[in-house]
């Protein structure tokens, strides 16, 4: 009574081995499988499609095609061939259906229908279980008992119904027999739409799922994953970038553009980078919310991209584009000289000048963001030096080779070198002259000879800077254009460890963004908190990955 004749769909044979298995508390799958038994109409229906296939069949093979096949459902007779030799014989007489037998003579497939892959039960050790070769008759009135039947009854009343459903069932056999018609609809049973007769059917969106069915057309015969029939147009095209867009490893920054007139922006795309890692509500500090001043044309575009950031309204290619253009437009109205549309231009000019030197932007924000204020003292080794005392403002920290080598700090330590200016002060050489008289000059007065002019003594100056202010943000330049051979300047390069933190007067300072320079492009790498508080290093060059960073 539990054994089923199904037809070959997925959802009816795993559906009738869990239901055995958990009504039964069985747990071996095979037990469960010994209850099913496959359709023969639907195999004959899979015969029928194939053999008048004439890409795969020709004409004269019809009838042994139908009739090979068919000698599979018979039981194994004493001294015939095994069900193996069968299969064999088919695929060397046609070769095109094979694909067609591969899906047939899969092992769970094949154990449900032919007879000698079908396990035997222990009640019926000959086969033969009493169940019918197929159900599709009655199969095919199960949609109209579901309509009448909501399911989830008793036994007697579900008995019920299905008694008058066959009362039904027999009215109608009745009232076809003295040929009264008992279908109704505008469409009968056999009339074909014209649309899928042509060929004008629209295909499907709908990605197909094969559930059960086997490989009967022309295009899974032939036209399949098979290489010798036809060629596979693996991998990406050609040519094609390979993009990098993960959501939890990438964002979208600045990007290169195409047009003649918006090239060679590298240093744009790098400054602007570099200081949006560092940017914070405390730039906005003092703001009056309008102004013409360079500062404050980046902190609006700072302010717009952060806004998407958190509401993710718009197109984020359209704020970075239109921020770099305004900013471009304002440097090349005021510095014509400097910005060229599609010429290189200086970073360190755009981003340390323009952008951050109080000079540049008359504001009350910008003071406490990257100010430090630097005392310097200038020293005549010959007499008193003709110069006071003076206090600058500094915007940027430039660090130079000769500054090592004048304070005896080894190169790659920038920690010793940070040390000593923020507490004795550098010795720095400012290639100015001291034209003053000598003090060291004997006391013994000669007489003046009439008519010349006494002689000044002409010394070098020398200066000792001590940093005393500590900004909230410090911006170091490395600078090598004192060095001109090409060798040296890549081994100076190399011998400086920068830290991940310095410590500037007691306070520690952490490297939140570095921009990198090889002598014609720009590029930078910054620390930023991604998606799922992912904290790390994201390296950004606008001529790779289209920009994302």
């Amino acid at each position: 009574m539990v054994c089923q004749v199904v037809d070959f769909l997925l959802a009816q044979s795993e559906g009738l081995k869990a239901a055995y298995m958990d009504v039964f508390a069985c747990t071996d799958p095979t037990r469960a499988a010994k209850m099913i038994k496959g359709c023969h109409q639907h195999f004959c229906a899979q015969v029928t499609r194939v053999r008048r296939n004439r890409s795969i069949l020709t004409a004269d093979q019809d009838a042994d095609f139908q009739k090979k096949c068919m000698a599979l459902l018979d039981p194994i007779e004493e001294g015939g061939p095994t069900h193996e030799e069968k299969i064999d014989e088919i695929r060397h007489l046609f070769p095109k259906t094979k694909r067609w037998l591969d899906w047939w003579t899969m092992s769970d497939v094949q154990a449900m229908l032919f007879p000698s892959r079908r396990p035997m039960l222990d009640d019926h050790p000959d086969g033969d279980e009493g169940l019918p070769d197929t159900t599709n008759a009655i199969e095919s009135m199960h949609r109209v008992y579901y309509m009448i039947s909501s399911g989830k009854k008793c036994l007697m009343v579900g008995m019920f119904e299905l008694f008058s459903y066959i009362n039904i069932l027999e009215e109608e056999l009745n009232a076809v027999m003295c040929g009264i018609s008992v279908e109704y609809g505008s469409q009968t049973k056999m009339q074909v739409n014209i649309l899928h007769s042509m060929g004008w059917a629209k295909p499907t969106k709908r990605k197909f799922i094969n559930d059960g069915r086997p490989p009967d057309t022309t295009a899974a015969l032939l036209d399949g994953p098979d290489p010798s029939t036809k060629k596979k147009n693996l991998g990406r095209p050609k040519n094609s970038p390979n993009v990098d867009r993960s959501k939890w490893s990438t964002y979208q920054s600045y990007a290169a553009f195409s047009e003649e007139h918006l090239r060679n922006r590298c240093w744009m795309a790098a400054a602007m980078e570099s200081l949006f890692a560092l940017y914070n509500p405390l730039w906005l500090r003092n703001s009056k919310g309008k102004g013409a001043t360079l500062f404050y044309h980046l902190v609006l575009h700072f302010g717009s991209r952060t806004t998407f950031n958190i509401t993710k309204i718009g197109r984020i290619k359209t704020v970075l584009n239109n921020g770099q253009s305004k900013l471009f437009k304002i440097c090349n109205e005021r510095h014509q000289a400097n910005f060229w549309p599609g010429a290189f231009a200086s970073c360190d000019f755009f981003s340390l000048e323009l952008l951050l030197d109080p000079k540049f932007n008359p504001t009350k924000a910008l003071n406490g963001l990257f100010e430090l204020v630097e005392h310097r003292k200038f020293v005549c080794n010959s007499a008193k030096p003709c110069l006071d005392k003076q206090v600058r403002s500094v915007t940027a920290v430039k660090i130079e080779r000769k500054m090592f080598q004048e304070n005896n700090v080894a190169e790659s330590d920038l920690q010793g070198l940070i040390n000593v200016w923020t507490t004795t002060g550098l010795s720095k050489s400012p290639g100015l002259v001291c034209w003053c008289k000598s003090v060291l000059a004997s006391k013994n007065e000669k007489p003046k000879s009439r008519g010349r002019p006494p002689k000044l003594k002409k010394d070098d100056l020398t200066t000792k800077s001590r940093c005393s202010l500590k900004p909230r943000e410090i911006q170091i330049t490395r600078s090598i254009t004192s060095i001109t051979d090409p060798i040296e300047q890549q081994h100076y390069m190399r011998s400086m460890d920068w830290p991940y933190q310095l410590k500037v007067s007691g306070e520690k300072y952490t490297l939140f963004s570095r921009g990198f320079w090889n002598g014609h492009h720009y590029w930078c790498k910054v620390v930023r908190s991604g998606r799922g508080s992912t904290t790390g290093v994201w390296l950004h060059d606008d001529q790779q990955n289209k920009g994302i960073a």
